[in-house]
């Protein structure tokens, strides 16, 4: 299956549950993190969105502290897991913090920019690189 540069993407248990990696982007404060997501697609999709939950920590305010995402606003039937996959990674470079899950991180952002970029990489450095690794089952994603 084809996936987005700096993701990878492969089932997890059956086509109803899948995991996909992603590689922070080296322009954002989660350059090198590798971050680990499910996700889970219900009986009504397409017409639902796919529930993605990250499993690795994220200090962004488009992510909550339980690592949901919500795709609900920007979500249209006829877009492929390539293009979801696209959506969330550009979220590593551009957060909207307009539309967040967590509020407090969106205020940090908007008003001590330097403060969220300090925080964000340093729980990448904590939570999503070589723990986070040696966690991730490499079989799905070959």
């Amino acid at each position: 299956m084809e996936s987005p540069k700096g993701c990878k993407v492969g089932f997890a248990e059956d086509i109803f549950h899948w995991e996909a990696i992603m590689i922070g982007p080296q322009d954002s404060p989660y350059a090198d993190g590798v971050f680990l997501l499910n996700i889970d697609f219900s009986v009504g999709y397409p017409f639902k969105p796919p529930m993605v939950n990250f499993k690795t920590k994220v200090y962004h305010p488009n992510i909550g502290q339980d690592g949901r995402i919500c795709l609900e606003a920007s979500w249209r039937p006829p877009i492929s897991i390539f293009q979801l996959l696209l959506v969330i990674y550009a979220r590593f470079s551009t957060p909207e913090p307009d539309d967040p899950l967590d509020i407090e991180i969106a205020h940090i952002y908007k008003t001590q920019r330097i403060l969220f970029e300090e925080k964000a990489r340093s729980w990448t450095k904590k939570y999503a690189t070589a723990s986070q690794k040696s966690a991730i089952n490499w079989s799905h994603f070959l």
